[in-house]
């Protein structure tokens, strides 16, 4: 699953597109290489779950990829340090660029070139980070486990399509069936009472926040409307016991059946 951003220039053209890689997926960057090629205009990927993801050869999600590709580091990631973020790009030129602009603008010593600002990471954090990478691997396959046992206790319920060979998840997201959608409030305030951590992301989607409901041009959203009024965020962290799991899938089931008693 794919989101795409487009953002306009001031002759109200499109300036850039922005897929996201939805709730850590990975996707087929190759359809994006060659829109970004017919079109002319730059793509930037907003992978902020997506870093432990990995593509449909294996290979970890946009490797190679020319393309700036966002990866976050905050608390509720796979690898959070608490905050921050890279980018990575297998393009040499965008990179120095980058790396100047993240220094204030300064493409030359001590002399701004370019727009920019402070984005340099605390060493703490980079020590932090350096040091997760080490553990990622391990991680998220702990999590995939976790996943797969979701699936399993929970068929009746409609997960994300995955592209690629696995996915980085942060939190599971699955969609309420239609019987159970429009009770969403009340389902998520039982599993509070259960003290079991739940979650509504994207939801209200871009398009229901006033900033950009007033600042955007949007077409036939109804198939977004449809997803973003239907999701829940179950827990998933790699330290997650089968036990916790059962008893959160009970606790959900528990949740959407008394909906409808």
């Amino acid at each position: 699953m794919m989101r795409n951003r487009h953002y306009y220039n001031s002759k109200n053209q499109v300036a850039a597109i922005f897929p996201y890689a939805t709730f850590g997926n990975a996707a087929d960057m190759a359809y994006y290489t060659d829109l970004e090629q017919r079109t002319g205009i730059p793509v930037v990927v907003d992978a902020a779950a997506s870093l432990g993801a990995r593509d449909g050869q294996g290979n970890g999600f946009g490797q190679g990829s020319r393309h700036a590709i966002i990866c976050s580091l905050h608390a509720t990631k796979t690898m959070g340090i608490g905050e921050g973020g890279f980018i990575y790009a297998n393009n040499p030129e965008m990179i120095e660029a980058l790396r100047a602009m993240g220094n204030f603008g300064f493409g030359q010593v001590r002399h701004a070139t370019m727009p920019g600002l402070n984005s340099k990471l605390p060493e703490i954090g980079a020590l932090l980070a350096l040091s997760g990478l080490d553990k990622l691997d391990a991680v998220v396959e702990k999590k995939c486990s976790i996943e797969r046992l979701y699936y399993d206790l929970l068929p009746e319920f409609t997960f994300q399509r995955q592209h690629g060979t696995r996915t980085a998840y942060q939190f599971l997201p699955v969609r309420l069936p239609a019987r159970y959608a429009p009770h969403r409030r009340a389902i998520l305030e039982r599993m509070k009472q259960k003290r079991i951590g739940t979650s509504t992301y994207f939801s209200p989607h871009l398009h229901e926040q006033s900033y950009f409901a007033a600042n955007s041009v949007a077409g036939d959203l109804s198939a977004t409307e449809a997803l973003a009024s239907s999701i829940v965020s179950l827990p998933l962290w790699h330290e997650m016991t089968p036990e916790m799991v059962h008893y959160v899938c009970r606790g959900f089931r528990a949740a959407c059946h008394a909906q409808t008693a």
